[in-house]
């Protein structure tokens, strides 16, 4: 007796097989990303605003640790200034650019 379901035919076109693509899945991440956290940012404007906020943040507070050793503002050697003030950079940086993509995570949330 014949199988009443056969199964199905492979692929009679030769090419590379892709699976379906769900756009709903990303953006349930991306949801989850900016809500709740904890999982990395997969947006690549997110990541370039951040990456350009923390360069430029620790850049300009190590360059400015630098120049108030400098001048004697601070009693320090330059070189040490400049370190101190990257590594307070660095710190708010951190905070700074946080803080920037909650606020664009707000206001795509709220275009939806």
């Amino acid at each position: 007796m014949p199988d009443p379901d056969p199964p199905s035919a492979p692929p009679t076109v030769p090419g590379e097989l892709r699976a379906p693509h769900n756009p709903g899945v990303l953006d349930d991440y991306h949801k989850i990303a900016d809500t709740v956290g904890g999982v990395p940012n997969l947006r690549v404007k997110d990541n370039l605003i951040q990456t350009a906020i923390i360069i430029g943040t620790t850049v300009v507070l190590g360059g400015l640790g630098y120049l108030l050793c400098e001048f004697g503002v601070i009693a320090a050697e330059p070189g040490l200034g400049a370190i101190i003030g990257a590594v307070g950079g660095l710190v708010l940086s951190t905070l700074l650019s946080g803080f920037v993509l909650m606020i664009l995570g707000w206001s795509r949330a709220l275009r939806k």
